[in-house]
């Protein structure tokens, strides 16, 4: 059966949607449309009315009489003319600007100028561009008619730069008619914005010209270049939100079509419309996807290659034991393999998430894709669609039905023996440290010690129940917000619920150090010999000045102080600024840093010791009584088990900083032993070790790796602190390039915010003002003793910064979601916390005082 296309159609039915009838720019039209997307009102002369005309040298009257009926109901008065071929606007061949297009066309013009774009299609510039392309199909021609806006200003958008980094998106933007800018008669504003609404570059031009409409106009040309107002040169086309309006349809567009496109688009009283959507046509390399929400609390900013290794590894490591847990075959274990080598990994000094391997991970499971919107939730950011939809994750399939039962009956078994199986990884984990510090004592020799790092490598287990651990938080918070949205209450109530009741063990850190340091304030003399003892003996290491700390207070008679310092180091002594950082020496590793941080602590006391505050605090109540008596069971087994699970997280995070300061020690005496060995390392400081790799120190160990050869690493690498950037939380690189922020942005164009509002999410509510305490490094706050004033502001936090957190009045963090770290300690604290702010530091670094709304999450810069 042959389908024939009506000669004018103005919407849609399924069987007319091909470009043999209505072109490639009408059938993209018709997507938008569909897909929902504002785009002026159209309809579309097929190639059949193409073919009607050469047949008969005009437009019948039965087709102008529709046409006619049709407009008349777009309430305008005028429109715009744009032919639609056949081969135009598909993947291959673009035709882009090769036949006529006319704008502000009054109602009598139309027919006009439908022949003539009928006409264009065998004029000079088709021929040429079809005979470059080697198009020797013949082509059909089609017309669209849509409403002609009048904007405010136009432009088209790339969903890939097609110059430079190809990772963004690329914007182009003139006041009045985007014909001006694609015709190149009018200075343009550029922008370039990453693929998580981030404007990474902008460029705006001083201009002076603009296309609009001719008023009146009969015949030739509807529009013309005109004047721009002296008050708009210097004028920035877009503002940042119209941008990030741009980007967002852009990506939309694009995981909609499967490929990247580009746009002409119009602002009308600052609504956005789409004009037209054909795909790319230039090849592009693949993307990379990274994120370091909630990995950043733990790696934050620079990372040295010995940690990136080491991270590496023990992401490996804590996954595959936890596909052994749930009972997985050998096959499926070998199918996901090679993601578990690339889970995370080291971009210019920081860490990331590889997303396409992670996203793989979560896919294998149980649950599929839902995974992958559970994982986002609990760690922050949202799910990258366009990656979803690569063919190496369309690939990805679930377990099959038997392995699925295995898995379901593993972590049934999981969540029924919770309590046991972890207090028996706890005593294993700690067997393991006694096990490796008695090596480490008895080891004499760089080679003996280097031997002890394969062996912990080997030996420590168990960290795979912590990833399952993860999980189960995400199944029963999924559970509680399942349940809580059949009574209407949203996810503001649920710190309410997952709040423990015992305070989790992160604070204890804190409350100890405190009690410690007032005992210092009463004895002075211990800061003082503590501080003489470091000064006088430089030649020292780390481990000689604390056995001469001792000996020296000893002397001095204050061996009760030296007992009190002694058994805060032996029970906290691996915490640390950054503490997962192999190269960030703990407390009991750095009796410089140690110091530093007790001088600072006594100098924040008060006069007296002040009475235990309430840590309670206001948060959004769920009224039970609403509930049905199952569900008020089931809710209250979800909340049970989340407050077990969450507690277990922090817990099992403390442990975990224990192994990788054991670690540390490892490498640090593997370090001491080789300096003493071999002179000519003695002049390198204590950091340049942490430039070596964890395989330069397994190959050392194996005999593989010489002194020499291991000198010439380290002399190569022994600058690597140095390399440091402002690293952005999401990610999106072209493969095997360097990322954007290396790159230079000396063109940028900076538009300077006004003091305003900014929103994230309540993790701990409250109402307060204060002054903002901008910190990017937590030693930074040792500058201040009036933290209690203080809101504090920064990028992410780590275990390390409740020492600064227990202090201040409030909590700002540019990253984060309901679990992390920020977002825990503010609810133990029970001091107004806002996770998931963007941009808050460089917004707020020049604010002088703040307030926090506890309830909408919005934060307001007062002065």
């Amino acid at each position: 059966m042959v389908i024939m296309a009506r000669k004018w159609i103005n919407d849609y039915i399924k069987s007319e949607q091909d470009v043999k009838y209505i072109g490639g720019k009408a059938l993209h039209l018709f997507k938008l449309q569909n897909w929902g997307l504002s785009v002026p009102p159209f309809g579309v002369l097929s190639t059949e009315s193409f073919k009607d005309w050469k047949k008969n040298g005009q437009l019948s009257e039965e087709t102008l009489q529709s046409i006619e009926k049709t407009i008349g109901k777009w309430n305008s008065p005028y429109f715009a003319v744009r032919s639609s071929m056949s081969g135009e606007d598909s993947a291959d061949a673009s035709y882009a600007g090769m036949m006529d297009t006319f704008l502000f066309v009054p109602p009598e013009n139309l027919e006009e100028c439908i022949i003539k774009c009928f006409q264009s299609i065998e004029g000079d510039r088709v021929k040429l561009y079809e005979g470059k392309k080697s198009i020797g199909q013949e082509q059909l021609a089609a017309v669209v008619i849509q409403k002609m806006l009048s904007p405010e200003t136009s432009g088209v958008a790339f969903g890939r730069a097609p110059v430079g980094n190809s990772s963004f998106t690329y914007i182009e933007s003139c006041f009045g008619l985007g014909e001006g800018l694609v015709s190149g008669l009018v200075e343009v504003d550029c922008f370039w914005a990453d693929r998580f609404d981030h404007i990474k570059k902008r460029r705006i031009e001083d201009k002076k010209k603009y296309v609009g409409m001719v008023p009146n106009r009969k015949e030739g040309d509807f529009t013309k270049i005109m004047d721009l107002p002296p008050e708009k040169e210097k004028v920035s086309t877009l503002s940042d939100q119209q941008v990030v309006n741009i980007n967002q349809k852009l990506i939309e567009i694009e995981e909609k079509l499967e490929v990247p496109a580009d746009i002409e688009w119009a602002y009308e009283n600052n609504e956005l419309f789409l004009l037209q959507v054909r795909p790319i046509t230039q090849k592009f390399p693949p993307l990379e996807y990274f994120i370091d929400t909630n990995l950043s609390e733990s790696y934050p900013g620079l990372t040295s290659p010995l940690s990136g290794g080491f991270v590496k590894w023990a992401y490996y490591n804590a996954f595959l034991e936890m596909f052994e847990y749930l009972s997985f075959s050998q096959g499926e274990i070998t199918r996901v393999l090679p993601f578990l080598k690339n889970l995370v990994t080291r971009v210019s000094g920081h860490m990331y998430y590889v997303l396409d391997s992670y996203y793989a991970v979560l896919k294998i499971l149980p649950g599929g894709e839902k995974n992958i919107e559970n994982w986002h939730r609990m760690i922050g950011g949202r799910p990258v669609k366009s990656l979803l939809q690569t063919q190496g994750l369309q690939n990805i399939s679930q377990v099959d039905t038997v392995e699925k039962f295995k898995i379901v009956l593993s972590l049934l078994k999981m969540g029924l023996f919770h309590g046991p199986l972890f207090r028996d990884f706890c005593k294993k984990v700690q067997f393991f440290i006694d096990e490796i510090n008695k090596r480490t004592k008895s080891a004499k020799t760089s080679i003996e010690m280097s031997r002890i790092l394969p062996y912990a490598l080997k030996n420590v287990r168990g960290f795979g129940l912590t990833v399952i651990n993860d999980f189960l938080i995400m199944g029963s918070i999924k559970g509680l917000v399942k349940i809580l949205d059949k009574y209407g209450y949203g996810e503001e109530h649920l710190p309410a619920l997952i709040k423990t009741d015992e305070g989790v063990e992160s604070l204890l850190p804190l409350q100890h150090l405190t009690e410690l340091c007032w005992h210092l304030k009463e004895a002075p003399q211990v800061i003082k010999v503590f501080e003489n003892t470091l000064i006088e003996n430089k030649n020292l290491n780390e481990r000689e000045l604390y056995e001469l700390i001792e000996i020296n207070l000893k002397e001095e008679n204050l061996e009760g102080s030296w007992n009190l310092i002694n058994q805060y180091l032996q029970r906290f002594g691996e915490r640390s600024f950054e503490e997962l950082k192999i190269e960030c020496l703990t407390f009991d590793q750095s009796p410089s840093l140690f110091l530093e941080f007790l001088k600072w602590k006594i100098s924040t006391l008060e006069d007296k010791q002040p009475e235990k505050k309430n840590s309670g605090s206001s948060l959004p109540q769920v009224d039970f009584t609403k509930f049905s008596l199952l569900d008020r069971i089931i809710i209250g087994q979800c909340i049970k088990f989340a407050h077990k699970t969450i507690s277990m997280r922090e817990k099992t995070r403390l442990l975990r900083g224990k192994v990788y300061g054991l670690m540390r020690r490892v490498i640090l005496e593997f370090f001491y032993a080789l300096k003493k060995e071999e002179k000519s390392f003695c002049h390198y400081p204590t950091q340049a070790v942490f430039g070596l790799s964890m395989e330069n120190i397994l190959d050392y160990a194996k005999g593989k790796v010489k002194v020499n050869n291991l000198k010439n690493i380290l002399e190569k690498n022994k600058d690597w602190m140095k390399e440091s950037w402002e690293y952005p939380e999401f990610l999106c690189m072209v493969e095997d390039t360097s990322p954007f922020f290396q790159e230079d942005n000396s063109d940028q164009n900076s538009i300077e915010e006004k003091p305003g509002e900014m929103c994230g999410q309540v993790a701990s509510p409250g109402d307060l003002e204060g002054v903002p305490l901008v910190l990017i490094n937590p030693r930074e706050a040792m500058k201040y003793t009036d933290l209690k004033e203080r809101i504090l502001v920064t990028k992410t936090t780590d275990p390390s910064w409740v020492f600064i957190m227990g202090q201040c009045k409030g909590l700002i963090s540019e990253k984060g979601s309901l679990l992390s770290h920020t977002a825990i300690i503010g609810r133990e604290l029970g001091i107004p916390t806002i996770v998931g702010v963007k941009g808050a530091v460089e917004k707020l670094k020049h604010a002088k005082k703040i307030s926090i709304d506890g309830k909408s999450g919005k934060i307001t810069i007062i002065s």
